[in-house]
């Protein structure tokens, strides 16, 4: 089962012209400049409180383009292979396969929706540099406030753009030259009329140099601020280092990322959490604990069972790769049930990348399954992040209607015969597991994503120091991350650690991440996190590889060729605008 959602098929240049329409035309509109009661562009915005208002608005849009329900799930899991399909269409399909055109839906609304984001935070922008100019009154503590905002606003633009360019940047910096192919156009005010919206597309150089421009000017606004209590969602300073080092590492500047990564290590005050902490933080449990740096929050309300009133305050995602379970009919025999959809399964590749090599499939009552599962478990012969990211079919259970049941195969509705031979494996990291969707309290989850945590940090200087030859801080913080991931002292060797930067890892022989323990952790560690896989496979150009290593998903065989480092850029928008071009190879 799926959701229908009614998408407005916009392009991004189209869409500037309608925001400038509907936000600041006079006459008898939303905006009537003639009538002093309603707002307009002399009486808004004068005070910092107008600009709360719109800063909340620029931060209820990081919920959306990628991070929205539908393309996190069918493009984020599908082209990382996080997922195989157990139901099929075309926009299942197109993620799963990994084969997106021009008009396929899920990508237009990637685009859109980080484009309407970009101009949101460009109007909100100009509205605190017009406040500042107009409002000879500001305090220190009001100019201050402004400051502060204007950080977050720049970060999230960033954001916007770093989904952007990873997205559908013609290549990820992999060589000095990429920096010249064509990236994403950069867009800093708001059009006043569609020609200034028909835009060219800037180089991926250029794109990255901007993301870096607006995160450095936010570190100077932040001015060291950090935040808690009922402003611990907000975007702080080492949020904003972190996500700078990040694209350091991104476009190779290795010793910059370094620098502003060990800064983040050193004087964040952040830390690993223990492993049971950090195995229950993605069932919404332990958010804004010690090693989260930037976290999405979700508000811990709902709405009721209708798609209709759904809000950008919750989120639908957990639905879509919602966990299996064992039912009891009124007969007193099994049934399948499902707590959501039910639409995606762990990729069997996946399962087998953390290192689990029973080959049990069809039927989890057996003994040899069920005593290799608690095997592997007590012994940690299967990495212990596997219980993270997974749920084993009669070895795990949730709560459904109050009454505790047994996690079981998935179903696989529309593809149920493929299915039959797969594991069939249910999703936890970020499912629902404490009740049932279905009840009461509605079929909207809020459950924060955690967008930047210290682990990411630590392995992202880790690749900084391997590739300027510092190979024994890369190794250290590689192990260091092992080491939580296995209940060990982070700080302390252990029997666990890589013995060197090409020792084997739990992926299978064969596999590219068998003997690369960096690119093993990250995967491993940021398994199904916010697109991070599969940027590392475009950064990385091991598209090739991957594919040979998944091999197939539930519709069909997997192929692969360089165009799919990118997606197209949407029909409508070249379309509308005269001046963009599409990405080689569609």
């Amino acid at each position: 089962m799926k959701r229908n959602k009614i998408t407005m098929k916009w392009s991004s240049a189209l869409l500037i012209v309608l925001f400038v329409s509907s936000t600041f035309s006079c006459g008898d509109g939303f905006l009537d400049t003639s009538n002093p009661d309603k707002l307009n562009t002399d009486n808004f915005p004068t005070s910092v409180d107008d600009i709360e208002l719109l800063v909340n608005d620029v931060y209820g849009r990081l919920r959306s383009g990628f991070l929205d329900s539908d393309p996190q799930a069918k493009i984020g899991y599908g082209v990382s292979h996080y997922a195989d399909q157990a139901y099929s269409d075309n926009n299942f399909d197109a993620g799963s396969q990994n084969n997106f055109n021009a008009n396929s839906q899920n990508v237009l609304d990637v685009w859109k929706a980080h484009y309407e984001n970009i101009n949101k935070a460009n109007s909100t922008l100009d509205a605190i540099e017009k406040l500042r100019s107009i409002n000879p009154n500001l305090t220190p503590e009001m100019l201050q406030t402004l400051s502060y905002r204007e950080g977050e606003v720049r970060f999230i633009r960033a954001f916007n753009y770093y989904y952007l360019i990873n997205f559908f940047g013609e290549r990820s910096v992999s060589d000095p030259s990429d920096k010249e192919k064509m990236g994403v156009p950069i867009i800093t005010s708001v059009a006043q009329s569609l020609g200034e919206a028909q835009v060219s597309r800037n180089t991926v150089g250029e794109v990255w140099n901007f993301i870096k421009s607006d995160l450095r000017k936010a570190q100077d606004l932040l001015n060291n601020k950090t935040w808690s209590g009922s402003d611990k969602a907000r975007i702080g300073v080492w949020a904003v280092k972190s996500f700078l080092g990040k694209a350091h590492v991104f476009t190779q500047q290795w010793d910059s990322a370094k620098l502003v990564l060990k800064d983040v290590i050193d004087n964040s005050g952040k830390s690993l959490v223990p492993y049971d902490i950090y195995r229950d933080m993605y069932i919404n449990k332990n958010q804004f604990n010690e090693e989260s740096i930037f976290e999405i929050n979700f508000n811990d309300k709902q709405v009721d069972g209708n798609w209709s009133n759904a809000t950008n305050a919750v989120t639908y995602f957990p639905i879509l790769i919602s966990p299996a379970y064992i039912g009891i009919n009124d007969l007193g025999g099994e049934e399948a049930g499902c707590n959501g959809f039910c639409n995606f399964i762990i990729h069997d590749k996946s399962i087998q990348r953390f290192g689990w090599n029973d080959t049990t499939k069809v039927d989890y009552k057996q003994a040899a399954y069920l005593n290799y599962a608690e095997q592997v478990r007590t012994n940690q012969t299967v990495d212990p992040r596997l219980w993270v990211s997974a749920q084993l079919p009669r070895v795990d259970s949730i709560f459904v209607d109050d009454k505790e049941v047994a996690i079981g195969k998935n179903f696989g509705e529309g593809i149920r015969d493929v299915i039959g031979t797969l594991y069939g494996w249910s999703f936890r990291k970020y499912t629902l597991t404490n009740r049932s969707v279905w009840a009461g309290a509605g079929i909207n989850i809020a459950m924060n994503l955690s967008w930047i945590r210290l682990a990411d940090v630590y392995l992202l200087y880790a690749e900084a120091c391997q590739n300027t030859g510092d190979n024994a801080n890369a190794l250290e913080y590689i192990n260091k991350v092992k080491r939580r991931a296995y209940g060990l002292p982070v700080d302390s060797s252990s029997p666990k650690d890589y013995a060197s930067l090409t020792a084997t890892t739990s992926a299978p022989v064969g596999d590219i991440l068998h003997t690369d323990p960096l690119k093993y952790e990250r995967w491993v560690e940021l398994f199904g996190e916010q697109g991070n896989w599969w940027f590392d496979v475009c950064r990385w150009r091991i598209g090739a590889s991957e594919a040979a290593y998944y091999e197939k998903v539930a519709t069909a065989p997997l192929t692969w060729d360089d165009r799919k480092y990118a997606l197209p850029i949407p029909q409508l928008e070249i379309n509308a605008n005269s001046n963009m071009k599409q990405n080689p190879g569609y």
